[in-house]
C-alpha cells in the first residue's frame, strides 16, 4: 500500500509521483550513513553548524525568564525567553575555563545564570555581567566577554536554531516556502508539550 500524502503542498508536490510508483516490497538499506563517525563530522561541520535546526517547543519557554537547554550535535545552547517576549540563544560555555554554566533541561524566572566553578555570572542573553576579584583581571580582558551568540527564531509552534550565529540566514529563508507550507499544515503552534522522552542512540 502507498501512502498518499494530505497536508501543506505535499499532495501537488509530490502526490502524483507517489502514486504512480511502483510497489517493490521490502527492501534494504545501508545503514553507513546514519553509523559512520567521518560522515557524521561532516554533517556537523557542513549542514548542522550552518543550518536551521529545531531547539525545543515554544511551550517551553513561554514566559519571560523560561528557558531551556538545547544539547546535540556535539553542542549545548541556552534558549532563554526575554521580558520584551523576544528569544536569545548562546553556547552553554563559561568563558573563563570553558565548563558548562547551565545544567538543568528547564527552568523559569531566570535572570541570571553562574557558573559552579569559578562563580562568573551572565545574564540570560549570555553577556557575562558578573567576575568574582574581578580586580585580578585586566578590565579590557573582560569587556565584551559573552557566551558566543546562536541565532535563534520562533515559527509554527517550535524555537529554531542556528549555530552560525550572526552569519545565520534568516529564519524563514532557511527553511524555505515548501517546508513552511507543509509543517504550517499541522497547526503545531496551537499544541501544548505534553511530555519528553530521550533516546540516546549511536547515530546521526
Amino acid at each position: 500500500m502507498v501512502h498518499i500524502p494530505t497536508r501543506g503542498t505535499l499532495p501537488a508536490r509530490v502526490g502524483p509521483q507517489i502514486q504512480n510508483m511502483p510497489t517493490y516490497g521490502p527492501s534494504k538499506m545501508s545503514r553507513q550513513p546514519y553509523t559512520d563517525p567521518v560522515q557524521y563530522e561532516l554533517e556537523r561541520e557542513h549542514v548542522l553548524a550552518k543550518h536551521w535546526i529545531l531547539g525545543g517547543h515554544a511551550s517551553t519557554v513561554k514566559n519571560p525568564g523560561d528557558w531551556m537547554t538545547f544539547e546535540g550535535h556535539g553542542e549545548t545552547v541556552v534558549i532563554t525567553r526575554q521580558p520584551d517576549g523576544s528569544l536569545a540563544a548562546f553556547q552553554n560555555v563559561c568563558q573563563h575555563r570553558g565548563p558548562a554554566f547551565v545544567s538543568e533541561m528547564t527552568g523559569c524566572k531566570a535572570r541570571r545564570f553562574t557558573c559552579p566553578y569559578h562563580g562568573w555570572v551572565y545574564d540570560t542573553t549570555g553577556k557575562l555581567v558578573g567576575v568574582p576579584e574581578r580586580e585580578d583581571f585586566a578590565e579590557e580582558h573582560l569587556r565584551d566577554v559573552r557566551a558566543p551568540k546562536v541565532a535563534v527564531g520562533e515559527w509554527g509552534g517550535w524555537v529554531w536554531i542556528n549555530l552560525a550565529g550572526d552569519d545565520a540566514v534568516p529564519l524563514e529563508e532557511g527553511l524555505g516556502a515548501d517546508i513552511m507550507a507543509d509543517l504550517g499544515a499541522y497547526k503545531m503552534e496551537d499544541m501544548i508539550l505534553h511530555d519528553v522522552v530521550e533516546w540516546d542512540v549511536p547515530v546521526s
